[in-house]
């Protein structure tokens, strides 16, 4: 099987640190790299879903400021 090699750009696009790429390059095998990149967007998927929840607490807040103005 062919290996894949990510650059800097690569990790980079996909919201990576200086740091942690630094921290990919440190890996030692692709398992290694592989469990940093499912880390990576577990962490991704956790701010989006943070963000989702203010964006809705946002949206309630308008809801009732426009509510309350009628």
């Amino acid at each position: 099987m062919k290996e894949m090699t990510l650059t800097p750009e690569d990790l980079r696009a996909s919201g990576c640190t200086r740091k942690q790429i630094e921290q990919f390059a440190s890996c030692r095998c692709t398992a290694e790299q592989l469990r940093f990149l499912q880390q990576h967007r577990e962490e991704l998927l956790r701010s989006i879903h943070k963000q989702e929840r203010q964006i809705s607490t946002l949206d309630y807040l308008t809801y009732q400021m426009k509510k309350a103005a009628e």
